[in-house]
């Protein structure tokens, strides 16, 4: 049932023991990445406030009596 195996097998064994070796597929060039563009330093204040700074003012206000 197997003799296809064992005939691949022995093939390959046979090869090998010959020197014979798969050819190794040709290595492709990578791609150059785009050029970046430059980039300002990020903050935490760009996309959305952190927090709302009229209640921390009336807050001080209230807790210290000056703004």
């Amino acid at each position: 049932q197997n003799h296809w195996l064992d005939a691949l097998y022995n093939a390959c064994a046979a090869g090998y023991s010959c020197g014979v070796r798969l050819v190794e597929e040709a290595q492709r060039e990578p791609k150059p990445a785009p050029p970046r563009k430059p980039q300002r330093p990020h903050s935490i204040f760009d996309r959305h406030q952190v927090f709302d700074v009229e209640r921390w003012r009336a807050n001080q206000e209230r807790i210290f009596g000056r703004r």
